[in-house]
């Protein structure tokens, strides 16, 4: 969802337009069907479908403290007066991350052309991210990266030890655990990279990671990878990544940090 600042408006010129330029690599829109507040079009084998919403994003959805993350942490003042929001979604035959890449350039080019844009509501978890870090991080990462830093919510901490711990909300969209550790030697900026990485590869491959598998180049630095229930809420199991381990160590997963 887009949250929208009064004096936004949808203008399929100006988003054709800012599609063909700044995306020129997608397929030329077609079918393209305009009524007062709802507009699709096809685009390949996807289609992009999204409704002009007359009021405020409800406030359960983005105004509480468990929705924000690192990557925005005004964003409830930002929102607080927005006026009205903006749906979209792409179906179609490509694969979740297909669709999501779709939907990622289209949310970017509306976000350019609808005027006065407040804010980014992805998905089922609720990341919350300025217009401005969302197009700067799709223009920079696709055609050819997942910009995870886009889909998947991740909620960071330190210990009175100094360890790291941090949680992702997101990856049940891609039929996959979500990633959860309360002892992480890494800072929460390097947390938050591996995260993506592993994300990343977990799309790439599927789920070839396995309940006690342990990752790491070397063993001076193991991290075992557990599948248990959330300690952070969330409903399904989660891959819980432990990084002191009790025994065993193995190469698998030697590309991770």
């Amino acid at each position: 969802m887009i949250a929208l600042n009064r004096g936004s408006r949808v203008t399929w010129k100006l988003l054709r337009d800012d599609l063909a330029n700044h995306w020129p690599m997608l397929p030329t829109p077609e079918d393209v069907k305009k009524q007062e507040n709802t507009l699709s079009f096809d685009m390949g084998s996807m289609s992009i479908a999204m409704g002009m919403m007359p009021g405020p994003i409800p406030g359960d959805n983005w105004a509480t403290p468990e929705r924000q993350t690192w990557i925005w942490p005004d964003a409830v003042e930002q929102l607080q007066s927005h006026r009205g929001h903006l749906i979209v979604t792409a179906i179609g035959e490509g694969s979740m991350v297909e669709q999501s890449k779709l939907l990622t350039m289209v949310t970017a080019s509306l976000l350019r052309t609808v005027g006065k844009p407040a804010g980014v509501l992805w998905g089922e978890n609720g990341l919350l991210n300025s217009p401005e870090m969302f197009c700067d991080l799709a223009e920079g990462m696709l055609p050819g990266e997942v910009p995870f830093p886009l889909w998947l919510s991740v909620f960071l901490g330190k210990n009175s030890d100094g360890t790291t711990v941090g949680f992702t909300q997101g990856m049940g969209a891609f039929d996959l655990m979500d990633f959860v550790t309360e002892n992480a030697t890494d800072s929460p900026d390097d947390l938050s990279e591996r995260f993506y990485g592993l994300a990343d590869y977990l799309v790439e491959n599927g789920p070839v990671i396995e309940d006690g598998h342990t990752l790491g180049e070397d063993a001076g630095k193991r991290i075992q990878v557990r599948y248990c229930e959330s300690p952070f809420g969330h409903e399904r199991p989660v891959m819980r990544l432990d990084f002191a381990p009790e025994a065993g160590w193995s190469s698998y997963g030697s590309r991770w940090k």
